[in-house]
């Protein structure tokens, strides 16, 4: 999943995500994904919560933070 994006709406923020084949996704606090959920989306980026299973079958958690950076001479 690739981070495109962060919206600020009136309701919240809104994240601007997109799959490998290019399928675009708006997502907000707390929705549930495939392995997980959204915990926070902020100005420079995402905070997702993503639950799995070890090679052994044990179950792992972990958070993974995808970042978002602005292109030169654009602002944040």
């Amino acid at each position: 999943m690739r981070l495109d994006g962060v919206v600020k709406a009136p309701n919240g923020m809104i994240a601007v995500v997109s799959n490998p084949q290019s399928r675009t996704y708006f997502l907000r606090e707390g929705d549930h994904l495939y392995d997980g959920s959204v915990e926070k989306i902020s100005m420079d980026g995402v905070s997702f919560h993503e639950e799995g299973k070890d090679a052994f079958g044990k179950p792992v958690e972990r958070q993974v933070n995808k970042r978002i950076y602005a292109s030169p001479g654009e602002q944040q």
